[in-house]
């Protein structure tokens, strides 16, 4: 009895089991999404978790709506977006050309690589009373802050990127004489977009938990302000609303980007 390997099968029959595969990964966590789901709306009804703290999936729903009629979701959801996407902008114009600078040279990479590791780890969220005192209360001082969380997966993701071009490549292109501009959108530029957009994925939500913190600390609208004003409240639903539109913010982002990695991933060397 023979079994097929992928490399034997038609193209027709690789993409029907490729698809297959995604279907049923799919449904692996759908039925783990719903199981959870379940089980905490159990454990909440029979009083095994306190459900004034914990609440439950019933309750946040209804929270929902009523939260919704009252027309409380929406302009705090589009003041956090509007903040993520101005401070995503601006950490992916900055990492992204400071990234493919450090990286073309292993002198600069070696210099920079490591202090920039390490501020990585820094807890930057010791930072902020300095982006209000020098930026002061309005948007500015939330999307730096949440730009600067931004950048450093991405610069350091794209220098790494920029150091796997293959030194032959490099040689090729000085041999035919080509100029910094041509060896940049021509080489180095494909080459770097897949660890490009992991950098984008990561940099992504490290940006949306900056601009949550900032709203925490000092704001009058957007997600982060409505989760702690929330959290004073005798029940938790309405927090709960707002974690999980949070969550869903940051892992819709997360997810488009995931899908550019994979397409891009067949460029990695």
């Amino acid at each position: 009895m023979t079994t097929s390997t992928p490399a034997a099968l038609g193209p027709t029959a690789r993409v029907r089991r490729l698809n297959w595969a995604k279907l049923s990964l799919a449904l692996q966590v759908l039925a783990v999404l719903v199981a959870f789901l379940v089980l905490w709306e159990v454990l909440s009804r029979t009083e095994v978790i306190d459900p004034r703290i914990f609440s439950s999936p019933t309750l946040i729903w209804d929270m929902w709506w009523v939260l919704l009629d009252r027309g409380l979701i929406w302009p705090h959801l589009w003041e956090t977006t509007r903040h993520l996407l101005w401070a995503f902008v601006l950490f992916t114009v900055v990492a992204g050309v400071l990234g493919v600078v450090l990286g073309m040279r292993q002198y600069t990479f070696e210099v920079f690589y490591s202090p920039i590791a390490i501020f990585f780890a820094f807890p930057k969220v010791t930072l902020y009373p300095i982006f209000l005192i020098a930026f002061g209360l309005g948007a500015q001082s939330k999307i730096l802050f949440g730009a600067l969380f931004g950048f450093f997966p991405l610069v350091m993701n794209t220098m790494v990127g920029v150091r796997e071009v293959r030194r032959l490549h490099l040689d090729l292109m000085r041999s035919i004489g080509a100029g910094p501009l041509f060896k940049f959108f021509r080489l180095l530029l494909p080459a770097t977009l897949p660890s490009f957009a992991t950098g984008l994925r990561i940099g992504f939500v490290y940006a949306g938990i900056g601009i949550l913190l900032a709203e925490m600390f000092a704001a009058v609208r957007g997600l982060g302000n409505r989760i702690i004003a929330a959290g004073y409240q005798g029940t938790l639903d309405q927090f709960w609303v707002y974690v999980v539109l949070s969550s869903l913010l940051l892992l819709a982002g997360a997810g488009f980007f995931r899908i550019l990695e994979l397409r891009l991933s067949r460029w990695r060397p």
